[in-house]
């Protein structure tokens, strides 16, 4: 028997991929007329298959490849210094692919390299590429590598259009090739083509796996919206322009390049000043088709599906609140089955498909973006109707909802006036027990930023907060601070330290024994931006805490965020600022040294007067030597500019002066309100801050050490006062006594201005042998 019949199992596999190749000449003829010997094979299984049978124009030479990929080591690995030489060589290499640039869009390895090189591109280039593509710019867009060089070429030909516009009218660029009268020689006109030709294709592109991102893109530009958005942001105009893959692969690779290159005019936002005349109208058209031409049950199809889903929300995005409630018609009345205007020939069986549509897509993982979104777009009545009607006596129920849940926290968010709050609240208030023990903290917080938003039921929502983490005593309110930051109630607070305290200290290494929550930081931070009469139970919690706590937050990844945002918000008031300075004095070496104990520093730092600033200047100049071995510590001492401060001491103080007097400048119109009526509800907030320390603190033993601090702070405001009390006789004496001095006989002045150069060197040469006995100290 011949071999090949005895053993023809093994050419089995052969014959049937003989028989799959004829089967795709047949399909493909196009791809047959091609010479495949030398060119390299195609891995279904590395890319994948959808996207590359829609469009072939051949297979891409091994030389061109090559070429290419030289091109792109020679930016990566050497770079161009000159920002000429390097236009000039990214315009041969242009020059060199003419006629080639679809076969480089459509191959794998060549359009990662061509998007690369898109980004640093000259104009006539970025024109030329979009030139190239016109007439294929629908087919090119639903491919699976295409798509990305032609959102690319879009994203820097809008952002050129902007910048052109933005400096005084759209110019003509000079393209190789391109005739002067075609439309691809500025900017702006080519956007233009671009959306003539994809305008007819933009409801098909909706859905489509690629297409939809490069329709997402241009509607972002022609809106004036930044279309750089992260995965995961759903509504309003960010969103996810790209894959996480992609994006993720492009901020690690596409972007390595652009030594030598002027990227300012690349990477320019938006600006709505400067918005290119024609876009406005483009935008108007392309929605115009988009909404009008979906039907009802293509919108709520849409409305689920994960590709067409963030376009829906887009749009809503783009326009005003109200901007789609218009008639029967209009588009979000379509999205909502008739809920803005019913059909006149509405049945009761109409009605309960639309309950339950809008039930699915508050609790569907997709849907629930897009009805955030409504949620924000929506005008006043809109919102009023919705609540009325899909969540009122639903609240609590849907705040426990695994997906429904965040839709509650942006209504919350968007709430629009005081008393939809207030019944939003009446609702919401007896579940903030059940919110924490379910974890749901993402609700309480919607909560707080919703009453900082509406200016109203600060009370209410304290309260609510204290009955939650059962504190309902003045002494177990200050463990305020305490129970929030770690998220467990004060009965179960003092459960875990009690444990805690038989295994360890309270703080181990500097660092606080029990882990801090995140979600609890972040409900501190909104607390703070509470008015100072709300805010004062923050406040005087945290100060109640002995001193190696507050230290030990400070240096906590997670606590540290909390004293920063009350060291930076503007409704603390200064003597709780000084009084947390104050605070910190003996412990400022110690967090200098620490990664996120210098945070806190700086802040300190920024918020502190010229003599506190001294204070804290002397103790980091004694440690010096231990902060210039520190990582972290170098830092604050040039922040602090310590080595002026020992050497030069008089210069210090001037520049920190002059620090001073440009924040005193701006004091009025930071502070915002300074009535009588602000004046004295600060005064009576001090008060209670003031009897809070005196008393119930002082009880448990954690507030003693404040009894001092605020001591020493009355003392420096009362110094400050009498200094402002100086008579003006007094002043005006002091003036002419020192004219006498500077114009007495005999020389004085110059004898006055020598005995000054004397007091200086003497001053410096003090500085020098203290710093010399110190580095001797800590030898």
């Amino acid at each position: 028997m011949p071999r090949e019949q005895r053993r023809g199992r093994r050419g089995k596999k052969q014959r049937k991929e003989a028989a799959k190749a004829e089967e795709r000449e047949e399909q493909y003829p196009a791809a047959a007329k091609v010479d495949s010997a030398t060119q390299p094979e195609h891995h279904p299984s590395e890319y994948g298959d959808e996207g590359l049978v829609q469009i072939f124009y051949g297979r891409m030479d091994a030389d061109m490849q090559g070429y290419l990929k030289k091109a792109e080591a020679l930016l990566d690995e050497t770079g161009i210094e000159d920002a000429e030489e390097q236009e000039a060589f990214i315009a041969n290499v242009f020059a060199e692919v003419r006629g080639k640039e679809r076969l480089l869009a459509t191959d794998h390895e060549c359009s990662r390299i061509l998007e690369k090189l898109l980004r640093i591109s000259p104009p006539s280039c970025v024109l030329g590429i979009l030139e190239a593509f016109s007439g294929h710019l629908h087919p090119l867009a639903m491919h699976r590598f295409a798509s990305h060089v032609v959102q690319t070429a879009i994203i820097t030909t809008g952002r050129l259009a902007y910048l052109m516009n933005h400096n005084g009218g759209d110019a003509q660029v000079k393209v190789e090739g391109v005739d002067a009268s075609s439309p691809f020689t500025s900017a702006e006109s080519a956007i233009g083509e671009v959306c003539k030709e994809l305008t007819p294709q933009w409801i098909a592109m909706i859905n489509d796996r690629f297409a939809s991102h490069v329709l997402r893109t241009l509607l972002c530009i022609l809106g004036a919206a930044d279309p750089s958005g992260s995965p995961g942001e759903s509504q309003g105009t960010s969103g996810a322009m790209r894959s996480k893959r992609s994006q993720k692969y492009n901020e690690s690779v596409n972007n390595a390049f652009s030594v030598g290159h002027k990227q300012g005019a690349r990477s320019c936002s938006y600006l709505r000043g400067s918005i290119p005349p024609s876009f406005p109208d483009l935008l108007d058209a392309g929605l115009d088709r988009i909404t009008l031409g979906l039907s009802q049950v293509e919108i709520r199809a849409f409305a689920l599906s994960p590709v067409a889903n963030p376009v829906l929300q887009l749009i809503l995005g783009l326009k005003p609140r109200g901007s789609f409630e218009d008639g029967e018609d209009s588009f979000l009345n379509k999205l909502l089955m008739g809920f803005i205007v019913p059909p006149e020939t509405e049945s009761p069986q109409d009605k309960l498909s639309r309950d339950a549509f809008m039930d699915t897509l508050i609790k569907d993982t997709t849907g629930s973006h897009l009805f955030e979104a409504i949620c924000l777009s929506s005008s006043d009545a809109l919102y009023a109707n919705i609540y009325t009607t899909y969540f009122r006596s639903k609240l609590s129920r849907l705040s426990f909802h695994p997906v429904a849940n965040f839709v509650v926290q942006k209504l919350l968010a968007n709430v629009r006036n005081g008393p939809q709050f207030e019944l939003m609240l009446e609702e919401l208030l007896p579940e903030f027990n059940h919110f924490l023990i379910g974890n749901k903290t993402g609700v309480l917080r919607s909560i707080v930023d919703a009453c900082t938003i509406i200016g109203d039921s600060y009370k209410m929502v304290i309260q609510g907060l204290c009955d939650a983490f059962g504190l309902r005593t003045s002494d177990e309110r200050l463990h305020f601070v305490d129970c929030i930051l770690h998220m467990l109630s004060y009965p179960s607070l003092l459960e875990v330290k009690a444990a805690k305290e038989e295994e360890e200290e309270e703080v181990v290494g500097g660092k606080p024994k029990i882990r801090t929550n995140v979600q609890g930081a972040l409900l501190l931070q909104s607390l703070v931006k509470f008015p100072q009469d709300h805010n004062a139970i923050v406040i005087s919690s945290f100060l109640a805490e002995p001193a190696q706590i507050r230290v030990a937050w400070c240096k906590d990844p997670t606590a540290s965020r909390v004293v920063e945002s009350i060291l930076e918000s503007r409704t603390v008031g200064l003597k709780a600022k000084r009084l947390i300075l104050t605070g910190f004095l003996d412990h400022y070496h110690e967090l200098a040294m620490d990664k996120f104990g210098g945070h806190v520093v700086d802040k300190c730092w920024a918020m502190a007067d010229l003599e506190m600033k001294s204070k804290i200047a002397e103790q980091l100049a004694f440690h010096r030597m231990a902060l210039q071995n520190s990582f972290h510590g170098k830092f604050i001492l040039r922040n602090c500019r310590i080595e002026q401060y020992i050497m030069k001491k008089g210069a210090w103080e001037e520049i920190q002066k002059g620090a001073e007097r440009k924040r005193a400048m701006f004091e009025d119109i930071l502070e915002g309100d300074n009535s009588p009526s602000q004046r004295a509800k600060e005064a009576r907030v001090d008060k209670e801050i003031d009897q809070i320390f005196q008393g119930a603190s002082t009880k448990n033993g954690k507030g003693i050490a404040l009894a001092p601090l605020a001591a020493e702070v009355k003392k420096e405001e009362d110094k400050k006062l009498k200094k402002k009390k100086r008579s003006k006789s007094e002043t005006e004496v002091d003036s002419v006594l020192e004219a006498i001095a500077a114009t007495g006989k005999g020389g004085s002045a110059g004898k006055d201005t020598s005995s000054k150069r004397k007091v200086k060197k003497e001053r410096d040469e003090e500085g020098r042998k203290k710093a010399k006995k110190q580095r001797k100290f800590e030898s």
